[in-house]
């Protein structure tokens, strides 16, 4: 019985060896995945960081040659862009791409008229179709402000006490009291949006909310960042035809030396000036805001009104939307960018020499909007 007793007493103790040995294993497993998930994180971000400032650096190369190509009047042509001599100053272990859009090139939505929404959304059905479609999109662009209970501006409140106390009058300042409360922009910020606008719930998404085929056609041909003029080297077919509502242009003309036809897309080429499409006869286009004479005014109140191109229209790209993907290995780190082309008018700026006439031409900046990275 005193045998059986020790062999039994002998043999918990080796279990409670045992499973404390596999404890202790199971601790020590633990710890050495942490460790190694911490060094190859840190490992991680190091590479990206890396990677980090090969992105800025691409994107200070693309802007330093935006600005150059406008000052030397060259034509941007964003499809055939490139930056070779940026891959060359890399480690061959390292790619990098760069992907650029005209968002110059589409029909803008958030500064337009009327005229020209009515004949984008023509696109998408018939006169009616469109006329709704603008209409209602037209009202919710009018809508009223809408105030953010969330947010509140407390230093407005003290500026307002002090302008109150050095003012004589309290009705002079309560007349200057600024508005302490935050409005949310009424201008369409992501196309989602469009979901408010029940017209729009019917044409461009599915019954499940989803964006359809129509909502592709869409962005393709309409932007949310660009205000300004549109750039007839960078538009497509649907651009084109909602321009022809307002100008007079030869679309199978243009579409073939743009290259958006089958048998000119292999040899595409741009306009140089607005003027050369009217001297190719591809559009017939009014570059001046100069009086006419009363022959002129008398003939043209019986015929179609021309638009001033100058106003609508451009041959060079002035809002991108750029991506710098930079990969080694499988780290990849990814820069969007929004730039805007601001370039001053060409300045006559002469200096003499014996023989000849030195001009010194107007500047460019390229201006960065908006920065967003991606660490995945």
């Amino acid at each position: 019985m005193i045998r059986g007793n020790k062999n039994s007493i002998r043999g918990a103790v080796l279990i409670l060896v045992l499973g404390m040995l596999m404890v202790l294993s199971t601790i020590v497993s633990l710890f050495l995945n942490d460790v190694m998930r911490d060094t190859f994180m840190r490992i991680q971000l190091q590479g990206k960081d890396a990677l980090r400032h090969h992105a800025y650096n691409a994107l200070d190369a693309l802007i330093g040659h935006l600005e150059h190509a406008v000052i030397c009047d060259q034509i941007i042509d964003i499809k055939r862009f490139s930056l070779p001599s940026l891959q060359a100053a890399l480690p061959e272990s390292i790619k990098i791409q760069v992907n650029l859009v005209d968002e110059s090139g589409k029909i803008p939505l958030n500064n337009t008229t009327q005229q020209r929404l009515k004949a984008l959304f023509c696109l998408f059905g018939d006169l009616w179709d469109g006329q709704t479609l603008m209409r209602e999109y037209w009202q919710w662009l009018s809508r009223k402000d809408s105030a953010s209970n969330l947010i509140d501006l407390n230093q407005w409140e003290v500026q307002d006490k002090r302008r109150i106390h050095a003012r004589t009058s309290v009705s002079e300042a309560s007349k200057d009291k600024p508005d302490n409360k935050v409005k949310f922009p009424k201008i369409l910020l992501s196309y989602d949006q469009l979901r408010e606008i029940d017209k729009f719930r019917e044409f461009f998404f599915d019954e499940k909310g989803q964006p359809n085929d129509k909502m592709e056609r869409l962005k393709a041909c309409s932007s949310l960042w660009n205000t300004g003029a549109v750039n007839i080297n960078s538009a497509n077919k649907d651009v084109l035809e909602v321009l022809s509502k307002s100008f007079f242009l030869d679309l199978d003309k243009i579409e073939n030396h743009l290259g958006l036809t089958e048998e000119s897309a292999k040899n595409p080429q741009r306009y140089k000036s607005l003027r050369e499409m009217n001297e190719l006869g591809h559009a017939n286009l009014t570059l001046n805001r100069q009086k006419q004479n009363n022959e002129t005014k008398a003939s043209t109140k019986e015929s179609f009104q021309k638009e001033d191109a100058l106003s609508y229209l451009t041959i060079q790209p002035h809002t991108l939307k750029a991506r710098i993907l930079v990969e080694e290995a499988d780290v990849s780190f990814q820069l969007n960018a929004l730039l805007e082309i601001e370039a001053t008018s060409k300045e006559s700026l002469t200096k003499r020499s014996k023989n000849h006439l030195i001009d010194m031409k107007g500047r460019c900046s390229v201006v960065i909007k908006s920065v967003s990275e991606n660490f995945l």
